[in-house]
């Protein structure tokens, strides 16, 4: 095996110079290429974010109409719900009547059975 060289000649170091010079720019080329493909996928990413952006915007359109909708079915369904109100509130009105008669009869039986048997 032969022994390290103890001193570095001028042109020994002009070689090696040269040779970590091709490395960086060899380094520098693969940094430009990587560059490129983020520059591309960077392009991607803006076009998936544009479509995303449509995808939103359809779906709040969509969510308005279903929202409308629902609005518009919940007016009718309160104003359904009135109407049983006030048919309830009558036939409850004349059953409370009904009632009342009814047990102001029977009092008025059990006193006349009352009266004749006294």
């Amino acid at each position: 095996m032969e022994a390290m060289r103890e001193e570095w000649t001028d042109d020994r170091l002009d070689h090696l110079n040269g040779r970590v010079d091709e490395g960086f720019l060899q380094v520098d080329k693969r940094f430009q290429q990587v560059d490129k493909r983020f520059e591309q996928v960077d392009r991607r990413f803006d076009q998936i974010d544009r479509r995303f952006e449509r995808l939103e915007d359809s779906i709040d359109i969509r969510f308005n109409r279903v929202d409308g909708k629902f609005d518009s079915m919940g007016a009718r369904l309160d104003e359904r719900f009135e109407g049983l109100e006030t048919r309830f509130d009558s036939r409850f009105d004349s059953l409370q009547r009904t009632l009342i008669l009814g047990n102001l009869g029977i009092i008025a039986a059990l006193i006349g059975v009352l009266a004749t048997q006294l």
